[in-house]
């Protein structure tokens, strides 16, 4: 059966692929936040700082997601 265009297996090998990509972004914000708030370590709310990066990084990620693989959702 083809879904949304994608046949099972390019889909599976999709979801595959994209579990690989996000691993390795999860790696990156997470370099990354620690990057852009080392200014900061040591002064009160450091980790507050660090997790307001992660989350806006992940609204950003989602948006990315979305705009590139609309049918992720879909099962």
């Amino acid at each position: 059966t083809v879904n949304g265009g994608w046949g099972k297996k390019q889909r599976q090998e999709m979801n595959r692929s994209f579990i690989r990509s996000q691993s390795l972004w999860e790696k990156y914000r997470q370099e990354y936040c620690k990057s852009a708030s080392a200014g900061a370590e040591g002064v009160d709310g450091y980790s507050l700082i660090v997790l307001n990066c992660q989350a806006n990084m992940a609204i950003r990620r989602i948006e990315e997601i979305k705009m590139v693989h609309p049918d992720l959702s879909d099962g």
